[in-house]
């Protein structure tokens, strides 16, 4: 099986590090993540096996992960139900704490908030806040960082496999941006210019039919 590289580098004609050599890999990893942001929580769910288990407010929130599912559990119990917490602005937080308040949230409507501690950053609040028997659930996503290189493998971890091609397609654009400048900085020829920059608007459009199919997921029927 073909790996994400070699994919690419069949769609291009070329092989694709040739041009961007020093950042190849952040132009992979760039659509790698704006094809995350892109896909539902839903379907991001059936593949990401990221999740954590709070018994207090003290899961950090660090800008390279996106948050799929805040839950709550409701008893003590070895199969407690888990109770999906509804997020609230920062400013509302307090008012749903209240306790009395009308607008008091319970284990059986938990809500959840974004904070900044003062210390380590942003963090998830839950409330009622978790604790050793009702445990707090949140599922997420680790956005691919400069570390991670993917153009070897033939699967990306936590991405459904019928997205790896809306991937493929969005590098073999970003990469051809970088030899579209290269052209421009150094004066090349022209023409090939011109003919890389129709390609390049090709493999967009191609792109963004490819994503097409998961966006309006809840419009069409789909296969996945």
């Amino acid at each position: 099986m073909a790996t994400i590289g070699q994919r690419i580098s069949d769609l291009i004609g070329s092989s694709y590090d040739t041009i961007p050599s020093n950042s190849k890999k952040d132009l992979i990893n760039a659509a790698c993540n704006e094809v995350i942001d892109m896909l539902s929580n839903a379907i991001l769910l059936k593949y990401s096996t990221q999740k954590v288990e709070l018994t207090s407010n003290s899961f950090d929130t660090p800008e390279n992960d996106r948050i799929l599912r805040v839950g709550r559990e409701i008893d003590a119990t070895a199969n407690a139900r888990v109770v999906d917490c509804k997020i609230v602005p920062v400013e509302e937080y307090d008012r749903c704490t209240e306790e009395g308040s009308i607008y008091e949230a319970t284990k059986y409507s938990p809500i959840f908030s974004y904070a900044d501690d003062g210390s380590s950053g942003s963090k998830i609040k839950i409330f009622p806040e978790p604790t050793n028997d009702e445990r707090g659930h949140v599922w997420y996503i680790s956005y691919l960082t400069i570390s991670t290189d993917v153009a070897g493998l033939t699967d990306i971890p936590s991405i459904p496999k019928t997205a790896e091609q809306a991937i493929v397609l969005k590098s073999s654009v970003n990469i051809l941006q970088a030899y579209i400048s290269d052209f421009v900085q150094d004066e090349e020829d022209s023409e090939l210019q011109q003919m890389i920059t129709a390609q390049q608007a090709q493999l967009m459009a191609q792109f963004q039919g490819e994503m097409s199919r998961w966006v309006n997921q809840e419009e069409q029927p789909k296969g996945e």
